[in-house]
């Protein structure tokens, strides 16, 4: 049985999908909840003022625009509010930018009773822990000092006007070392510009409350990522201040980064992966269509790997793949993409050719690079490489034309004699 959410929960369902939404109706609602649902971000905005839900599970690609649009909406009304979103397989990557923007999880379709039960687990746990924190606001002074967050007050201008004790906490200096100075002066030059359009904005709209991130450096000189929650109270009488509450979540950020570049990179060689060179594959052709320009593919296999694979084992194998990728980087040009798609396979993009000759310039410098022995384990190796060249747009228009072309000519190029190149017959 799934496991419902704190009591009295009301739950917004953001999904265009019919079914889906019945489903999810099916598993949450209950005695202790209450559940509404949109079909649209136009839909889910108008819910969120009306309805005030305390979770919301949107779906990444509504019919009227972004979930990720959505999720910035949810946190800027209520920065307290829950956001879990829904995604396919294919859409890792958006589900890793959600949670950048401050959703709490993400659910793979198709859904499961189990995968959202483990979800609202965590939620609810999260969820207690924060009722004890709002119950513990009581004794607000107590609050203000031994908080893991902390507090800051700035004038209208970003004059630090208070700083609670809790900033040694988070960055190390004591109220008095950055009370009475700016705000901007703590930023990355890189966050400056948007921080000040940002604050400008927040500013000037009484009673906005938005959550930023930037980098701050703390006392050490160190950049720490900081999620800051400001509120407008310049109005109110008793605070006449903007309220930051603000805490490091340097360590989320880099557990975020790495998920995403884990989902790109070949884990043996940090190449790119398939998924990665894919995107650049697509992102060459459109600047084709859009300027006329060309680029040559290139399906690049190591030779008789197995055999070396027999001789040193999977772990010199894997050595020589490493060794290779870096004289495969040094044969290549900045701008063009090497990926790693196999076990002993790499995909090079080649792009702004003028004509074949730059593509050949580059796949015989590849050729000469890896024959070159490597000492590998103390042992001396030697391996060969073949290599099929596929052109746009000649040899096709879309992805999967260009590289099943470029596949077919590194097949002759094995056939042949391996340890050489072949462009796709189209070409010849």
């Amino acid at each position: 049985m799934v496991p419902r959410p704190a009591a009295r929960t009301r739950i917004l369902i953001v999904e265009d999908d019919p079914a889906t939404r019945a489903g999810l109706r099916g598993i949450l609602e209950g005695s202790s909840t209450l559940v509404a649902s949109a079909a649209s971000l136009d839909e889910g905005r108008q819910a969120l003022r009306k309805f005030d839900p305390d979770i919301c599970l949107t779906d990444l690609k509504l019919p009227d625009g972004s979930g990720l649009d959505f999720i910035r909406s949810a946190r800027e009304s209520n920065s307290r509010r829950d956001v879990i979103v829904l995604t396919g397989n294919g859409s890792i990557d958006t589900a890793v930018e959600a949670m950048k923007e401050g959703a709490f999880d993400y659910l793979l379709k198709p859904l499961r009773p189990a995968q959202i039960g483990i979800v609202l687990e965590r939620l609810e746990r999260k969820r207690e822990i924060q009722k004890k924190l709002v119950d513990q606001e009581r004794r607000f002074r107590a609050l203000i000092e031994h908080s893991s967050d902390a507090i800051a007050l700035l004038s209208g201008e970003g004059t630090i006007l208070y700083s609670s004790p809790s900033t040694e906490r988070v960055l190390g200096y004591r109220s008095e070392d950055v009370d009475g100075t700016s705000w901007f002066d703590q930023l990355h030059e890189e966050d400056a510009a948007a921080a000040r359009e940002f604050f400008g904005a927040i500013a000037a709209q009484e009673g906005r409350h938005a959550i930023f991130e930037a980098r701050l450096r703390n006392r050490r000189g160190q950049w720490r990522w900081i999620e800051m929650a400001f509120t407008n109270l310049l109005a109110e009488p008793s605070v006449a201040s903007i309220v930051v509450n603000y805490r490091d979540v340097t360590e989320r950020r880099r557990t975020v980064d790495e998920l995403a570049y884990r989902a790109f990179h070949d884990s043996l060689t940090g190449l790119p992966n398939r998924a990665l060179f894919l995107d650049r594959l697509a992102q060459a052709m459109a600047r084709g269509r859009r300027e006329g320009g060309k680029f040559a593919v290139m399906f690049i296999d190591l030779d008789n790997l197995k055999r070396v694979n027999d001789t040193f084992g999977h772990s010199g194998g894997d050595a020589l793949i490493r060794a290779v990728t870096e004289r495969l980087k040094g044969c290549v040009r900045e701008a063009d993409t090497l990926a790693r798609v196999g076990g002993d396979e790499f995909m090079l993009l080649v792009p702004e050719i003028v004509d074949e000759t730059d593509a050949v310039t580059v796949a015989s410098k590849t050729l000469a690079g890896v024959a070159e022995p490597f000492q590998i384990q103390g042992e001396t190796m030697s391996i060969t490489t073949s290599i099929g060249i596929a052109f746009y747009p000649r040899d096709g228009e879309d992805p999967e034309t260009l590289m099943a072309c470029a596949d077919k000519a590194l097949y002759r190029a094995k056939e042949t004699g391996k340890n050489r190149y072949r462009f796709c017959a189209a070409s010849e």
